[in-house]
């Protein structure tokens, strides 16, 4: 993690009493896409969207400065967040990661190509049995169980089947 020793002193005190309570094993094949800060995640969620298999659920985390430029599809899975939802970090706050936790996936994917502060703590505080997966960097092994190659980051739908390889979605 890309903290001092201040600010993760201070993760652990912000984040010592999150629940763990409503994450349990899943055995679908939901997932939560993490989309990045940009204009990429308009089509990326879209591609997953229109793709997914029927019997699977996808949510998305992104921002709310982003909420009117997607697809009704797409906002009915969504969930926002924004500058409330944020802590003295500028990380997600612990009741929305509770909200977030509360939520029935077996996969992350992270569609960030570099660390996003932001959702950070979704990854660091998912279950052993989530398949967590990302763009490789600097960090990516400490916390993806599945690192992509940042090659494919730029063909949204070359990147789509690239994780269909690793997860059913």
């Amino acid at each position: 993690m890309n903290l001092s020793k201040r600010e993760l002193k201070t993760f652990y005190q912000v984040y010592k009493n999150v629940s763990f309570e409503n994450m349990t094993p899943v055995s679908s094949n939901n997932s939560l896409i993490l989309l990045p800060d940009d204009s990429s995640s308009l089509d990326l969620a879209n591609i997953f969207m229109q793709h997914k298999e029927q019997s699977s659920i996808v949510y998305f985390i992104s921002r709310d400065e982003l909420k009117n430029f997607y697809s009704d599809e797409v906002q009915s899975s969504m969930y926002y967040y924004n500058f409330k939802d944020l802590n003295s970090l500028q990380m997600l706050n612990v009741p929305f990661l509770e909200k977030v936790f509360s939520l029935r996936y077996k996969n992350i994917i992270d569609l960030n190509s570099q660390f996003n502060r932001f959702v950070h703590p979704i990854i660091f505080f998912a279950p052993p049995w989530t398949v967590k997966l990302g763009f490789h960097s600097d960090i990516s092994s400490n916390y993806y169980n599945v690192v992509l190659d940042s090659k494919h980051k730029t063909n949204y739908y070359e990147t789509f089947e690239l994780i269909k390889k690793f997860i059913l979605i």
